[in-house]
Parts: structure tokens; sequence; C-alpha cells
């Protein structure tokens, strides 16, 4: 879904890793409180996403500082 620029998906960051060796997309890691494990954000291009996933990826980056 991610790399068909469909969505967003939240997953391991091992998961992430792992996909983003051979598929094309971006990864912000999570660090809040409430993800007990490492968490990622993954897009195809954050920069080309709609505005309401933008916004969820915004507002998830702040909550995770």
């Amino acid at each position: 879904m991610v790399a068909a620029d469909v969505g967003i998906a939240v997953v391991p960051e091992a998961a992430a890793k792992r996909c983003a060796r051979s598929m094309p997309i971006m990864m912000i890691k999570i660090r809040d409180a409430w993800a007990n494990r490492k968490l990622a954000i993954c897009a195809r291009s954050f920069e080309t996403l709609p505005r309401p996933a933008k916004q969820l990826v915004e507002y998830l980056r702040k909550a995770a500082q």
C-alpha cells in the first residue's frame, strides 16, 4: 500500500527497514511513550501525501518529540 503511494502505515521499525531495502518508501521513527515498540511511519513520499495523511504524519511527529 505504501510503496504503491496509496497510503501510510505504522509498522515495527525492523519491518520498515526491511521493506525500505526493496521498495521506494521513506521512514520516520516513532519514539513516543505509547509506542512501546520501535515503530515507524512509512510513505512512498511524504511530500505527495493527501492533506489528511500529511496532517496525521505531522501530528504523530510532534507527539513523538
